[in-house]
Formats: C-alpha cells, sequence, structure tokens
C-alpha cells in the first residue's frame, strides 16, 4: 500500500491541441493514485481545448487551470511550477498520454528507496498510428543500470556514454521542494536538453532510479513544434543551449565534465541538420565561425570533426588533407 500523504502534481501545458487534448487529460485523471493535482495551463489556444479544459474542470475538483496569453511550453511549464503544492512533480505534454499506473508505480519507487527522482521508459507513436505492438525503433529505453539507487550525475554520465540520453522532461517524477529553485529556460525550444540536465546536476548528491516500464508515450505530428520546418529560432534555441551548458561544466576532469562536452557535440551535429533549410549553403560567416570554434573546444572526435567542416565550410574541405597532417 502506497502512502497517500504524498500529493503529486501532474503539470500539462495546453496549446491548440483539440484532437489531442481528451486522451491526454482521460490518462491523467484515470491515474490509481488519489491524492493529485492535474495544473493545465492554456497557453493561449484559439481552438477548442479550452472547452475541452472547462469540461474536465468541472468533473473533477483535483484539476486546475488558468488560461495565459501565448508565450510557448517552458513558460507555461514554469508557471505551473509556481502553482504545484505536490510533493513530487510529473510534466505531460498535452499530446501525449501515460499508462494509469505511472503515478503509482514511480511514487512507490521513490518512498521504498528514498529517491530524489525516478526515470521511466517511453514509447514513440505516429499521429494516426493503429498498431499497438512494441516496435523497438520507437522505444526511449532506459539504458542506466535498471533498477538500482544511483547517483542523478551518473544515471546523466552512463546514459551519454551509450549515448542514449533521454532528455524528455516527462519521463521523470521529482522532489518538487528539493529542485524547487528549477526552470526551464523560456522564449526557445530545445530546452529540455537544458532542463533535464540540470535536473540531474544540480545537487551531487541527489539519487534517483531507472525503471525499465514503458509508462509515457509520445506522439509525434506534423504539426507539432519539434516536426515542423526548421526555422532559424530552431537555430537560436541550440545555440543558447549550448551557452548555457558550456557554463555547466566543471574545471576538473571528471565524468561529468566528458559527459557535458560528449552533450554539447551531439547537439552542434544536430545543427547540422538546421542549417541548410535555413540558410542553404549561405551560413552567415559569424555563425560558423562560432559553432567551428565552440566544436574545436569541445569537439570529441576527429572523424566528425572531418564531417563538420565538410559541412560547415565547403569551399575549405580542400584542405582537409594539410590540416590533418598538421593538427590530427
Amino acid at each position: 500500500m502506497i502512502n497517500s500523504n504524498f500529493k503529486v502534481s501532474i503539470i500539462i501545458p495546453v496549446f491548440n491541441v483539440e484532437d489531442y487534448l481528451e486522451q491526454c487529460l482521460q490518462s491523467a485523471v484515470n491515474q490509481d493514485y488519489d491524492n493529485k493535482e492535474i495544473i493545465i495551463i492554456d497557453d493561449g489556444s484559439t481552438d477548442l481545448s479550452g472547452k475541452i479544459i472547462d469540461e474536465f474542470k468541472s468533473q473533477y475538483p483535483f484539476i486546475q487551470s488558468v488560461k495565459t496569453k501565448n508565450q510557448g511550453q517552458s513558460s507555461a511549464r514554469n508557471l505551473g511550477l509556481e502553482m504545484a503544492v505536490g510533493d513530487y512533480v510529473l510534466f505531460l505534454d498535452s499530446d501525449d498520454w501515460f499508462e494509469k499506473y505511472t503515478v503509482s508505480l514511480c511514487l512507490k519507487t521513490i518512498i521504498n528507496h528514498s529517491l530524489d527522482m525516478v526515470l521511466f521508459s517511453g514509447q514513440a507513436f505516429f499521429d494516426g498510428e493503429t498498431d499497438n505492438k512494441i516496435n523497438s525503433s520507437k522505444l526511449y529505453s532506459r539504458t542506466a543500470q535498471l533498477n538500482k539507487v544511483l547517483l542523478s550525475k551518473n544515471v546523466f554520465t552512463e546514459e551519454l556514454r551509450f549515448n542514449k540520453y533521454i532528455v524528455q522532461p516527462c519521463m521523470y517524477m521529482f522532489n518538487r521542494v528539493r529542485f524547487q529553485e528549477l526552470r526551464f529556460y523560456s522564449g526557445i525550444i530545445y530546452e529540455d536538453n537544458l532542463f533535464t540536465t540540470q535536473l540531474l546536476l544540480q545537487h551531487s548528491d541527489a539519487v534517483a532510479m531507472c525503471l525499465p516500464d514503458i509508462l509515457f508515450h509520445r506522439r509525434f505530428r506534423p504539426q507539432s513544434t519539434m516536426t515542423q520546418n526548421k526555422q532559424q529560432r530552431h537555430i537560436d534555441g541550440h545555440l543558447i543551449v549550448i551557452d548555457e551548458l558550456i557554463k555547466m561544466i566543471p574545471q576538473n576532469d571528471t565524468l561529468e565534465r566528458i559527459a557535458l562536452k560528449q552533450l554539447i557535440t551531439n547537439l552542434l551535429f544536430d545543427m547540422l541538420h538546421l542549417l541548410n533549410p535555413v540558410y542553404g549553403w549561405h551560413i552567415p560567416l559569424k555563425l560558423r565561425l562560432k559553432i567551428l570554434t565552440t566544436y574545436f573546444k569541445y569537439g570529441l572526435s576527429p572523424f566528425k570533426l572531418k564531417l563538420f567542416i565538410k559541412f560547415m565550410m565547403p569551399s575549405s574541405f580542400s584542405y582537409w588533407k594539410k590540416f590533418k597532417e598538421s593538427y590530427l
């Protein structure tokens, strides 16, 4: 039996998701744990999302909601954190859903092992899919030691070591008071990379456990923030996150330092897929120099560096052999 004295806050930011919101909210209200609050932040929706929220709110007294002007998902989540009074926090995006035992399993694990947070696995699906069979290519599987008490910083380093770092904040339950100062970087996208890293590294003594259980289901849809056509703000988000991660790199040679450098390298390579749709081959020189300088300082792989220079400075690629002989 779980100690029901602990309240869990489920924070759901909403923006124009009338086709998916009911499934999301139903998965939250159907959790098999009673002591919960559901906080819905309507981030300026112009469709029927507001009506759906009102209908749920009228049926369930543990739901509270507020509507704001559109400021983005980070601001909506931050407002939810300000409103939350639960002992533990979960995030849920408004087009995704949880298994009904997500809260109870996570809370039981936290209580039994005196944890600051628990991390679980998830599954992605594409909008319109009807096949419920588990496809390993769509899994967000935890790679750190499963069902074992670990320092959260060791979860971070181990997932980066296997290049399986999961930044989706909807796959974490954490102690609200322990991390009461933590907030999302507002006004950008790709902010999850920063928030989740700060969550895992903020307290050197924070303890966590990774569960293999698939509790979270993430929907991919064409009009979502992360799948829409790439724009300047996608590049700007990457650059801001990279700058903030650089500030977190410790001076001493630790596993966290290595893992943070690996994460920065990964984000730099992600940017390669953004530059061409936005700039074509006319990448501004200032941006090229910033990215290359960052890579030279924090990059890890000479092989990747070759590809990086070829993409970033194609006119200079003819000098690659000379560069390799001189510096690598």
